[in-house]
């Protein structure tokens, strides 16, 4: 079976959202998508996502231009949210590399949090299902009375251990 390439993304943009797209790459969690984050440009040095790039060793420059020389480089991602910057980019950014300007990335982010969050009402409503099932399971098994429980056919699928 042939092994699918890494999606070699670059952010251009390094704010908050960059650091919060980092976090969801690092933690897996896009594990689907292949992503490897192998630039990120700012032209504020001292903006969070781009000092979080630093600590984690990856390439970040103040000008978005050098991403362009990154090796495999598939992807830019920019979320400066200035749409004179998308379109500069758009114009002189390489052929072969796609552009996700702030737009869709918003998009993006969105659809990811409705995942999670409907990840997590999954977990919650388990959670509280498998205590209910616990809770009947003590009370019937903890009964002096006999107990039997019968499926929709009629036959018996449990015996209490008072029977």
């Amino acid at each position: 079976m042939k092994q699918v390439k890494a999606l070699n993304v670059t952010i251009v943009g390094g704010g908050p959202g960059c650091k919060a797209i980092m976090d969801m790459i690092f933690a897996e969690k896009l594990s689907q998508l292949r992503m490897k984050l192998i630039g990120v440009a700012c032209t504020n040095p001292k903006e969070v996502g781009y000092r979080y790039a630093q600590e984690k060793g990856i390439y970040t420059t103040r000008d978005y231009r050098d991403l362009y020389k990154l090796k495999d480089l598939n992807m830019i991602i920019e979320l400066t949210g200035r749409e004179e910057v998308a379109n500069e980019i758009a114009r002189t950014k390489p052929e072969y590399v796609r552009l996700m300007d702030h737009v869709a990335a918003r998009l993006f982010w969105d659809v990811f949090q409705i995942e999670e969050e409907r990840i997590a009402e999954r977990e919650r409503i388990e959670a509280a299902l498998r205590e209910s099932e616990e809770r009947y399971r003590t009370f019937l098994e903890a009964s002096p009375d006999p107990i039997v429980v019968y499926d929709m056919d009629g036959k018996a699928v449990y015996l209490n251990p008072a029977f």
